[in-house]
């Protein structure tokens, strides 16, 4: 069977924009960043919602020290006390300018059923608090992190009888 021409064609939308959310640079992000990349977008950014002076000030010399020149790192302060809420604000303000806009939300996954009890799930909680706003796609993405395998020792021989 043979596919018609132009029938899988890479589409760019003018007024379409991507944003990934980024907290911390560490290697959540490497898929997150792969899939923007993909997207082919002409409009494409970071965003990061500063809560701590310091930490920012952490991200902002380790994200110029990847060199996403193709990426710019975008800082807002956090204008509500949650920080889903305050992200739910820039993107509002971001989506009044754009007729689509992507938001890609890097997250941990976790292979214990516990692990989620121990760590915050805000990626959800931005997700959830970006669904009801037009034009605008929240997409997870996971970075899954998988247990420690414990090398297996090899056996020590034991001394047979000598023949």
């Amino acid at each position: 069977m043979r596919t018609p021409p132009g029938l899988f064609e890479l589409r760019r939308t003018r007024n379409h924009t991507v944003i990934v959310l980024v907290s911390v640079v560490d290697r959540r992000i490497v898929p997150a960043l792969h899939i923007v990349s993909r997207m082919g977008c002409s409009d494409s950014r970071a965003l990061h919602i500063a809560v701590d002076g310091d930490q920012t000030r952490r991200l902002a010399a380790d994200w110029m020290n990847l060199g996403l020149s193709w990426l710019p790192l975008h800082i807002e302060e956090a204008t509500e006390g949650s920080r889903a809420v305050s992200v739910r604000r820039a993107i509002e303000h971001e989506a009044a300018k754009t007729e689509r806009l992507t938001v890609v939300v890097p997250e941990l996954d976790f292979v214990r059923w516990w692990h989620p009890l121990l760590h915050r799930g805000s990626a959800r909680l931005i997700a959830q608090q970006l669904q009801p706003l037009p034009g605008v796609t929240a997409v997870i993405v996971p970075f899954c992190i998988q247990p420690r395998v414990t090398a297996a020792r090899p056996a020590v021989a034991q001394p047979g009888p000598k023949t």
